[in-house]
């Protein structure tokens, strides 16, 4: 009886051992698959902050090859609407300067009316001079388009006749009365080689990044350049600003995001066993850290680029316009009685007010302007000015235009004031800030006059 007692004890004891052990292993499984689960998605959002960050860098060289030409394109088009009367060797010479030699620009193409007149260089496109874009096909909704809407207009990719893909882009050319009055023209049309354009953005120097561009706007979303399989993973995605199109770039880690996932697993391993408080500790420290770490470049509300884009495309445009002698234009604008939106209705509706008002700036500004919300009820925006150019009389008219007609928040027929200010530089201040700092100025002076407060 006694024996078979201690035998019962001894089999219960070996059993609550293995119990225990189990359990134990079990809290150690758990924790280690817990931990290494937090780990993994630290590491993997950490790679996409760095392929976020190499991307926005990316997009903003490709933005900028892409509105140089635009720009060259913009000065042809000033040069025929200041002398029409301009021959067709005066136009090689000018479009001989401008172009330059740029691998990117293939041809240039004047057209009086739909009818091309002049072509540079003109060896190469005698041919097409006399030909009537209208009556060609695959051309002429473009062509329209640009003539009808008074705007550039990018079509493409196209195949071109020579060899490789291009971008087509066309600009209206205006005529002018003895009285002022801007009647249609023509048009400029240029041809962009796309693989050189690509190449002179450095699109794809980055090995360590897998890239991809489609245009969003038309069926199917066709890819431009790169691989269609980025597309279908879990890239980052971002917009790109090409006029009259709305391109999407991705990237993706060339490896693959998943590629050093066994090096995690074994540095996790390795983590918890020398140290498994310690090692959760560091990974919270390093996810909050990532987390703090804002590589944004938008305005969280209205999707404009915040103070820090506005600032980078400024310089960008600073730069081409010192190398060309050109002017940039800059605006301040300030609702009026926002305050009083927010205290009347609530801050939920004054930000859906905010987001309307985006939408109409650039809705109602040209591709190439870039209107940013720098905080609060304040926009900003800046576009280069082309010699003789009235930028400042169009965007104060278009600016009017904006808030001419009332909005629907908070609540249908709400009419919004703004108070603007403008300034040039570097006519007005030696520095992108001085010049704001005069359009602030002026802006609050109009808003002075307004009878309203600062």
């Amino acid at each position: 009886m006694s024996h078979q007692s201690a035998g019962d004890d001894s089999v219960r004891r070996r059993i609550g051992i293995v119990a225990s052990f189990s359990v134990l292993f079990a809290i150690i499984f758990v924790s280690l698959t817990l931990s290494l689960h937090l780990y993994l998605g630290t590491r993997l959002r950490n790679d996409r902050e760095a392929v976020m960050a190499r991307l926005m860098l990316v997009r903003a060289r490709l933005e900028r090859e892409v509105y140089a030409r635009i720009a060259t394109e913009n000065g042809m088009a000033r040069l025929f609407e200041l002398d029409p009367a301009l021959t067709a060797a005066e136009f090689s010479r000018y479009a001989g300067l401008l172009v330059h030699g740029d691998p990117v620009v293939r041809n240039i193409g004047i057209l009086k009316d739909t009818t091309i007149v002049m072509a540079y260089p003109y060896e190469a496109n005698k041919a097409s001079i006399g030909r009537d874009i209208a009556l060609v096909p695959e051309q002429r909704g473009a062509l329209l388009r640009a003539r009808d809407e008074d705007r550039i207009v990018v079509t493409g990719p196209v195949n071109l006749v020579q060899g490789g893909r291009g971008l087509v882009a066309r600009m209206p050319i205006h005529g002018f009365g003895m009285d002022g009055t801007a009647s249609y023209w023509g048009q400029v049309g240029v041809v962009l080689d796309l693989d050189n354009l690509f190449g002179a953005a450095e699109t794809f120097s980055d090995a360590s990044l897998k890239l991809a561009i489609r245009d969003g706007d038309v069926n199917g979303t066709p890819i431009i350049a790169g691989n269609a399989e980025t597309f279908l993973d879990t890239p980052v995605v971002m917009p790109v600003s090409v006029p009259d199109s709305s391109w999407e770039i991705a990237a993706e880690p060339a490896e693959g995001w998943n590629a050093r996932i066994p090096q995690y697993v074994a540095s996790g391993f390795a983590s918890f066993v020398i140290a498994a408080f310690i090692a959760f500790l560091v990974s919270s420290l390093v996810a909050a850290r990532y987390r703090m770490k804002n590589l944004a470049y938008y305005d969280t509300l209205t999707g404009l680029p915040n103070r820090k884009m506005f600032w980078d495309r400024f310089n960008l445009s600073a730069a081409f316009a010192s190398r060309r002698q050109l002017r940039i234009a800059l605006f301040m604008l300030d609702l009026d009685g926002f305050k009083a939106v927010n205290d009347r209705y609530g801050h939920a509706s004054g930000d859906r007010l905010l987001c309307a008002v985006a939408e109409r700036l650039t809705g109602n500004l040209r591709g190439d302007d870039t209107v940013a919300r720098l905080g609060g009820d304040e926009f900003a925006l800046h576009t280069i000015m082309e010699t003789g150019d009235d930028t400042v009389r169009r965007l104060s008219e278009r600016i009017e235009g904006v808030f001419a007609e009332p909005f629907l928040e908070p609540e249908p027929g709400t009419r919004v004031k703004v108070s603007y200010g403008f300034s040039v530089w570097p006519d007005e201040g030696q520095t992108g800030d001085a010049a704001l700092e005069t359009a602030d100025s002026r802006m609050y002076e109009m808003k002075r006059r307004r009878g309203h407060r600062r």
